[in-house]
């Protein structure tokens, strides 16, 4: 599974905020945001 779909799975499931998954994996706030937006 790639690490953009594992962070997007954490992220909807509840065990991480946006912020704190950028900040674990090292991906932007805004990127997330489009993934997210994606995923949805």
């Amino acid at each position: 599974m790639s690490k953009h779909r594992v962070v997007v799975l954490k992220i909807v499931a509840g065990q991480l905020s946006v912020t704190e998954a950028a900040e674990e994996f090292g991906i932007s706030r805004r990127h997330l945001h489009r993934l997210l937006a994606r995923y949805r």
